[in-house]
């Protein structure tokens, strides 16, 4: 029984120089990865300036503010119930990765001067880096209330354009 010991012992440490030797000759190599992320970033386009007329009366007009993630609309000689459709704005992409234009929504409407509001912009509208979207729309009406719009009276209202990093192949 001992020389069956013995020969384990002998087995083990054998094994054991074995794995120190190949060890000693086996190394790694690591792969060091990098990823930088981009941003998502849009301004309304200098394309978005536009004038119409409705109703020979009513006159709207856009414009981008000087800070163009702002979208000017004016309309002037409103009167209660004015509808107004298919206003144009054009969106670039600023930012370094494509982006998806996933809703346009009224943000804001104090003393509802909007009585209603809709858009009309590609569901599925994306927009490659440094390039400009095809037009978005929208349209709305002016509160039918006579109580609720007085004359000579300015109004405010806002329209965000929500959108997201385009999903990758």
């Amino acid at each position: 029984m001992r020389k069956v010991g013995l020969l384990i012992l002998a087995l083990v440490m054998a094994l054991g120089v074995l794995g120190v030797s190949y060890a000693a000759w086996a190394k790694t190599i690591n792969i060091w990865g990098t990823v930088n992320t981009g941003d998502t970033a849009a301004e309304f386009s200098s394309s978005s300036v536009w004038q119409g007329q409705f109703n020979n009366m009513v006159m709207v007009s856009t414009a981008p503010e000087t800070d163009t993630k702002w979208l000017d609309v004016t309309v002037d000689n409103a009167y209660p119930g004015t509808l107004v459709t298919n206003v144009p704005f054009a969106i670039h992409n600023i930012g370094t990765v494509p982006i998806h234009v996933t809703d346009v929504v009224l943000v804001d409407n104090p003393g509802n001067v909007l009585e209603s509001f809709s858009s009309v912009a590609p569901a599925d509208l994306s927009i490659s880096t440094g390039a400009y979207s095809g037009n978005g729309y929208i349209s709305f009406k002016i509160n039918s209330d006579p109580t609720k719009i007085d004359p000579l009276t300015t109004y405010h209202f806002t329209v965000g354009v929500n959108f997201t990093v385009s999903p990758g192949d």
